[in-house]
């Protein structure tokens, strides 16, 4: 299944433009980050921060802060994000349950260097989507 993960908040998407690339249009098995523009609700990302989105399914997951490869001088860090209320979600071996409001957050370890986080949500319905994210660790930053 192709994955695009990608930093959203600037870029030449319209506001509320949906569409996929031309190329892509006529794909059914393809994750697309979030148009510029999206408000949020239960079934719309945020327009800022680290987005995945399955097109077909409308799953999606989205990381607020700290921003996607940052470079952090704690071995511990905050995953603060949104997404769907009850999409449960792996970051490497934590397990999160989306609350209510459609936030949540997540404390992980790191180690020194760079540290691939792998992202597994999945929803309801059974729907599933994956990505990773990244962050590096520095102590004498």
């Amino acid at each position: 299944m192709g994955l695009i993960v990608t930093a959203c908040g600037g870029g030449q998407t319209a506001p509320g433009d949906t569409s996929l690339p031309r190329e892509l249009a006529t794909s059914t098995d393809f994750m697309f980050a979030t148009p510029v523009g999206a408000s949020g609700g239960d079934n719309a990302p945020s327009s800022s921060g680290t987005t995945i989105v399955d097109q077909v399914t409308g799953l999606w997951v989205t990381i607020l802060s700290p921003q996607e490869n940052s470079t952090v001088n704690t071995a511990q860090i905050t995953l603060v994000g949104q997404a769907a209320p009850g999409t449960v979600i792996t970051f490497n071996d934590e397990i999160v349950v989306v609350d209510q409001t459609g936030e949540f957050s997540v404390m992980l370890s790191l180690t020194e260097g760079p540290n691939l986080i792998e992202i597994v949500a999945s929803d309801m319905e059974g729907n599933e989507i994956t990505g990773e994210w990244i962050a590096t660790y520095d102590p004498e930053q």
